[in-house]
């Protein structure tokens, strides 16, 4: 952490957000989210409200900056430049992890809906070049993915060239999976299949690449704030001895929690809830190999604040739905293509398709796929990794 605070050491409100949230990591009564905020603030602006104005009226046109993204090549929490897939590179790659290990790269998506709207992002954003089909068909998936939405959320799988996702819905992790009421699903049972090296082929699928996964938000839309976060906690207890023991065998990624706009909800808003279920993360799943990811919150974070902005101003209603503005508790495309763009790094990592050349300097060039980018490389066990903060 202190190696972070070092790229910006004569700002104050960096140094002071970095060393607060270290706190907020390792002592469980001081807050994370403010300090996540003021680290949001360091990211450029999105959104932008254009003002025309004559004598008789004034015109208000919101855009998006065509020339940026949430995943920007350098951002200020990272110690080196980041790579930006482009659909193309991504196929190459699967490509050439197909060929090289006669398998998919393989990707599950465990949790509720948090993680759904990741996955059906990474798909938009390269279905043109991977080509998704659900097993067994020969034309690709629709673009609108509503397939994600169905009832039946056990497994549901999409391949595509040289890689499979799978979606595992899941409201209550520490619960066994129940197709006759989705409200009350959970993947404690998924996840001793993966750990027992016996996984049912077909309802379960290979143990993946990566998993992806999140739980808390259910906890908070059906009990009030306290008992929400008491549950939570016991799924945590209760489910933490098989995740340690499922990340000796691939990479899991756990969902950090960003905020729920409050000026849309229809609910009480349980950002107080949801702030003490991260840090009870961190409590019971820092001590492994298990990445706690919030890395992405800070990104859900400055497009809170934008939507936020917008909503005051009474112009978000009329913004495109992609954005995120009109959602109260997902992050707009924009997030979660930043996401999906820190799930094809984290592929170059593990399976060595990529190589770190320098600090500083990530070295993308025609030989991207023998090469490799690793922020494990970068900065090991320091803030960098922990966060998963870009998860290079």
């Amino acid at each position: 952490m202190d190696k972070v605070a070092a790229e910006m050491p004569n700002d104050p409100n960096w140094v002071s957000a970095l060393q607060g949230l270290e706190r907020a990591r390792f002592n469980q009564d001081i807050l994370m989210m403010p300090h996540l905020q003021t680290i949001s603030r360091y990211l450029p602006q999105l959104f932008s409200v254009n003002v025309t104005s004559s004598a008789k009226k004034s015109d208000f046109q919101v855009t998006a900056n065509a020339f940026l993204s949430r995943a920007v090549e350098k951002l200020p929490f990272i110690p080196c430049k980041i790579h930006i897939y482009s659909s193309t590179e991504v196929l190459k790659c699967t490509e050439k992890h197909l060929a090289d290990t006669g398998k998919p790269i393989r990707i599950a998506f465990v949790g509720d809906s948090r993680v759904r709207v990741a996955m059906q992002q990474m798909i938009r954003s390269t279905l043109n070049e991977l080509h998704y089909k659900h097993p067994g068909e020969t034309n690709d998936v629709d673009i609108s993915l509503s397939f994600l939405d169905q009832k039946l959320k056990i497994n549901l799988p999409v391949k595509g060239t040289g890689i499979e996702l799978r979606l595992h819905w899941s409201a209550y992790l520490e619960m066994y999976r129940n197709p006759d009421d989705v409200s009350q699903q959970g993947a404690s049972d998924l996840l001793e299949a993966w750990v027992s090296g016996r996984p049912d082929p077909v309802n379960d699928g290979p143990i993946p690449d990566v998993v992806y996964m999140t739980s808390g938000l259910w906890d908070t839309s059906m009990s009030p704030e306290d008992q929400a976060v008491s549950e939570f906690i016991n799924t945590l207890q209760k489910i933490t001895p098989i995740l340690k023991a499922l990340a000796k065998k691939t990479r899991i990624l756990w969902h950090v929690h960003g905020p729920i706009k409050e000026w849309l909800a229809t609910r009480d808003i349980p950002n107080g809830a949801l702030d003490m279920m991260n840090r009870a993360s961190w409590k019971y799943l820092s001590d492994s190999n298990i990445w706690l990811w919030d890395s992405h919150t800070v990104m859900m974070l400055k497009q809170y604040s934008e939507c936020q902005r917008l909503s005051e101003a009474d112009l978000h209603k009329s913004l495109p739905k992609g954005w995120g503005c009109q959602d109260f508790q997902h992050a707009g495309h924009d997030v979660e293509d930043a996401a999906g763009n820190m799930l094809w790094n984290l592929r170059a990592v593990i399976l060595d398709t990529l190589r770190f050349m320098e600090y500083k300097k990530c070295d993308i060039s025609e030989r991207f796929c023998t090469i490799d980018i690793g922020l494990s490389s970068c900065y090991k066990g320091s803030f960098i990794t922990n966060w998963i903060i870009y998860i290079w």
